[in-house]
């Protein structure tokens, strides 16, 4: 399989088709699920299960980017029902005080800064710092 480089038009990377079988048997018994996370939790929670949520990030509030909504006290409601899962669960925001206040008492670790452009708008790539929070 072969991509173009963005850097230059007659760049091409080579990309190895092997590395796409070990994902696809990596994620095997793996669901996505595209429906609101309060469903998805309901549906799912068993002391088996693991749960990846990605939350819209606090800055882009009322900025649509998502198929469901995500209001002010969803944040405060997504911490309320994860503290009370059988499940395990990781979730993922930008780096934020607020949101480390919000989940203190769970394991929240920050990543390496990581190249991210963020949205349409935005021509170059800035370096942003995420956070990993979990309750195991």
């Amino acid at each position: 399989m072969f991509e173009p480089d963005c850097k230059s038009s007659q760049s091409i990377t080579i990309i190895d088709l092997n590395f796409f079988k070990e994902v696809q048997q990596r994620l095997k018994s793996v669901y996505f699920e595209g429906q609101p996370w309060e469903e998805v939790i309901k549906a799912f929670d068993s002391p088996d299960m693991l749960f990846y949520l990605d939350p819209p990030v606090l800055a882009w509030l009322g900025e649509k980017f998502c198929r469901h909504e995500f209001k002010p006290e969803s944040y405060k409601a997504l911490r309320n029902r994860l503290s009370d899962i059988e499940g395990k669960f990781m979730l993922s925001y930008d780096e934020s005080k607020d949101i480390r206040k919000l989940y203190k008492g769970f394991e929240i670790r920050s990543t390496a800064p990581v190249h991210y452009f963020g949205n349409k708008k935005r021509t170059s790539a800035r370096l942003k710092t995420e956070i990993r929070i979990r309750n195991f």
